[in-house]
Parts: C-alpha cells; structure tokens; sequence
C-alpha cells in the first residue's frame, strides 16, 4: 500500500501558507488572541497585507567624534563623577574669589567717598583738630642762692629763675615752664582735584613774660606758625604715600628753619637783624619711599622781611633761599644736606661818607647730618612740625 507521499504533498500545501506568513516581517497588527474562531488561510486564499504603521522617530545619530583631536570622553564612572564635582567645585570657588574681590573693591571706592563726604561727628583724616593747651607757672626761685643783689644775682623770689643751660630741652624752643596758652584751629580736606588734599592751621599764642633788662612784663599775643599747605600724592588714591606739597606761611615762618638740633638751628627771623615786622615764607618738598624705611626728601624754599634802609630811610625788601636734600640709603642709615642763602637787611651808616652803608647784607651757610638708628625712625623737634594735631604731623 503505497499513500504515504501523496499524504505528505497535501500537508506541505496545507502549512505552506502559515509558513509564508510567519516569515513576513510584523505590520505592528496584533495577532488573534488564543481560541479565537478566525480561521487559518488556506492554499488559494494569500493573507491581506496591511500597510506598515509608521514607526517613531528614529534617535539621533551621535557624531563620530574618532576623528577630531583630544581623549575622548570618559564613560560615566564613579571616578569620572567625583572628577566632574571636583571640577564644578572649582569654578565655584573661582567665581566666590571674583564676587569677594569685587566687594572689597566696592567697600574701598565706599569708604573713599564716606571720606570725602567729610562726617560731622567723629575723627579721621578730614575732620577738624581744633586745639587749646594752657600752660600756668607758679615758682619760687632764685638763680644763686650763695649770691645777693649786690652780686647780680637778686634773692630768691616769686619768679621763674633763668637758669636754663645748654642741654636743657634741646630739641625744644622753650623750656616748658612759660606761663601761655596756644590756639591752633586745624583743618583737612580733599580737594575737587585726584590725589590732592588741602590743610591749613591758624596758630596763635597769648605769652606773660618778664624783661630782664627794662624789668617790665608783658602779655602778648602773636602768630605762632599758621599755614596752608596742599599735598598732592602721585602713586595713590588713598592719600598717603610718597607726594609733592606746597607748604605756605602768610604771616611767621618761624617753624621752617635749617640744621636738626634746635638748639643750634639758623635761618629763621633772627637772619633778619631788627625785624619787628612778619617774616611769610614757602616751601614746596617732595617726598619719595615714604613708609618704607628709606624715606627721602628734597625742598626748596623762600622767605622775606621788610627792613630800614638807612641810607634811604626807607623800607627795603630782603629775600632768602633755602634748600635741602635727604636721603635713606638703607633702613638704618640716612644722610641730610642743608643750606641757605639770606639778605640780611643793609650796613647802617656808621658815617655820613660810609662807603658800605646802605649795602645789603649777604648771608650763607650749610648743614649736614649722618644718621644711624636702629628700631626707631629719625626724630624731629615738635618746634619744627607745622602742626601736632595733624593726622600725620609732618616737618615743615
């Protein structure tokens, strides 16, 4: 009995079309669900295509990096993680350092411009330093007591003794025991120009005191060395540091002098023989390395006084010139120069034919100092300062 190849045809052409079918690729369609009553496609029925759905986009194509220059990126790893927080910490901290920076240049511009709105209350630089010492002596003295009148020397009394010698108060014009009250009325301020600030001083001084020779006393009130002095600093903002100032005098000049010493000082209003008049004067300094140890200076200045010619019979006006250097070669060393030249008013006449009367007076002369100091800056008497209520009191 020979069935079996004819059985096996009419099997192939039964599943040939589920086969054909399984092969072709999904429409997106949903197959029946199990146990439905749809039937199987048969040899001569071919199954309904249905269109392809249309698919969603497809994801975006990364560039190929392989052949631009440098590494590649690093996969996402621990490591790489805590890279990048270290890395975003950094630019962090590198914008806090530009913010504080910036602060502080704003704080600086705001305490500038609080400066120059010139507070009423408080101290600084630019308020007023208005000033009043009273000085009152009461003595019990006598120059000699081994020595009467009749020796030249009177008994003990209530007098201030004129016992003062060489050494006593060297750097100073007075003793310290005048009975005298001063007045200084001081102001600083900037000015409408970058750089430059303005002061001035109004000094005077009501002085008791005793003629030794007419054996009068007197009460006098003078000027004591009042001022006006611009400053102009040329490398910053804050007012301080090295600066070129114009230092003038309208009335006494008195605390612009040459030497150091006090004691042994020249160029004041005794180069001017019988003045009795004012003596204004100017100095204009320039001031370099200052604060660094090796501060320096260099001034020129003038004065001028109104005296008798007495060939005339008139008054004549004298002049005098002054200059000076300074210089710090190392923070324990310095070396000063000083000079002057004066017309010291002119020759009486000694004589009607005097041949040099009338003649102007010519007067010179230097100084110069060596300084070595350790741990302290070079001092300077107090009589040469134009003002000790100044925030900075400078020389004159």
């Amino acid at each position: 009995m020979q069935w079996p190849l004819p059985a096996a045809v009419l099997a192939v052409a039964w599943l040939a079309p589920g086969l054909a079918l399984a092969l072709q690729p999904s429409t997106g369609t949903e197959s029946p669900p199990p146990g439905s009553s749809q039937p199987p496609p048969t040899a001569t029925q071919s199954p309904t295509l249905q269109p392809p759905a249309p698919s969603a986009a497809p994801p975006p194509v990364e560039p190929d990096v392989t052949g631009l220059e440098g590494p590649a990126a690093p996969t996402s790893t621990p490591a790489v993680d805590v890279e990048a927080l270290q890395k975003e910490l950094r630019a962090l901290r590198t914008r806090v350092d530009r913010a504080e920076k910036r602060l502080s240049i704003q704080e600086q511009r705001r305490t500038i411009d609080d400066q120059r709105a010139m507070p009423s209350t408080g101290y600084n630089q630019w308020t007023a330093g208005n000033a009043m010492a009273t000085r009152i002596t009461f003595a019990i003295s006598d120059d000699n007591l081994l020595a009467g009148a009749k020796d030249r020397s009177p008994s003990a009394g209530f007098k201030l003794a004129a016992d003062r010698l060489f050494y006593d108060a060297i750097e100073q014009e007075k003793r310290g025991f005048e009975t005298e009250t001063q007045l200084v009325v001081y102001k600083r301020m900037p000015t409408f120009f970058k750089r430059m600030d303005a002061e001035a001083a109004f000094v005077t001084e009501i002085e008791q005191w005793h003629d030794g020779k007419t054996f009068q006393n007197y009460t006098t009130l003078s000027d004591d060395g009042s001022y006006g002095k611009l400053n102009f600093y040329t490398k910053r903002n804050d007012y301080t540091g090295d600066n070129i100032s114009l230092t003038m005098f309208p009335v006494d000049s008195q605390r612009f002098l040459l030497e150091y010493t006090y004691a042994v000082t020249w160029g004041g209003e005794r180069m001017f023989p019988n003045n009795t008049g004012q003596t204004p004067g100017l100095r204009l300094r320039y001031d370099w390395n200052v604060g660094t140890g090796k501060d320096s200076y260099v001034f020129l200045g003038a004065k001028s006084a109104r005296l008798l010619n007495e060939k005339i019979n008139e008054p004549q006006t004298y002049y005098s010139a002054l200059a000076g250097f300074g210089i710090g070669f190392t923070p324990w060393l310095a070396w000063e120069v000083n000079g002057g030249y004066y017309q010291s008013g002119a020759f009486p006449m000694f004589s009607p034919n005097s041949r040099i009367g009338g003649k102007t007076v010519q007067t010179f002369g230097g100084s110069t100092r060596l300084t070595a100091h350790w741990g302290v800056p070079i001092g300077t008497s107090i009589d040469f300062r134009c003002s000790a209520t100044a925030p900075t009191p400078a020389s004159c």
